[in-house]
């Protein structure tokens, strides 16, 4: 395949990917939250097969995602951590796996030393699909780390695992 077939095909998905956006922003559908303070599908879609035996009765998986907020004002160091994160690249959409959270944690933090006071916190999460080996570190106060997690688990808790989910600092 030539040079110019190849430019030729990447130019037309870079403007039918810019073409499908500029819809999505049209109709609404990219607002995280639609003036309702409520999380509202979002590009990237769930994993309807990952559904565990340890996710909650009676939970729900969405077909696209949701977002998920850490309030930074309240757990600064850990919102901070995650926009850092995403900022070198680490994964944007995320698919909740509660049962790897304890393998993804084993690799994630393998080779990092506990440091007292600290939490190793880890993006993606490890309870994610996209968490464990590779994924970025750093050391976090305890008290911001886990209230950043209960909060990220509070907002997940009616969600089977598979649900796909946009973290975000806000």
């Amino acid at each position: 395949m030539s040079s110019r077939r190849i430019k030729g095909i990447a130019i037309s998905v870079v403007i039918a990917l810019c073409f499908m956006g500029w819809n999505a922003y049209k109709s609404g559908s990219l607002s995280l939250n639609g003036g309702s303070g409520q999380p509202q599908n979002l590009p990237g879609y769930s994993i309807a097969s990952m559904k565990q035996a340890g996710d909650p009765e009676g939970c729900v998986i969405t077909k696209k995602s949701i977002a998920i907020t850490i309030d930074p004002t309240r757990y600064p160091k850990t919102a901070q951590h995650l926009v850092e994160a995403k900022r070198k690249g680490e994964a944007k959409i995320l698919h909740l796996d509660r049962e790897g959270a304890e393998d993804n944690r084993d690799a994630s933090l393998a080779g990092i030393p506990t440091k007292d006071g600290y939490d190793r916190d880890e993006y993606p999460p490890a309870a994610t699909a996209e968490g464990g080996a590779g994924a970025d570190v750093k050391y976090v106060l305890s008290s911001d780390n886990r209230g950043a997690g209960s909060s990220m688990g509070a907002q997940l808790g009616d969600y089977c695992s598979g649900q796909a989910f946009i973290l975000l600092a806000k």
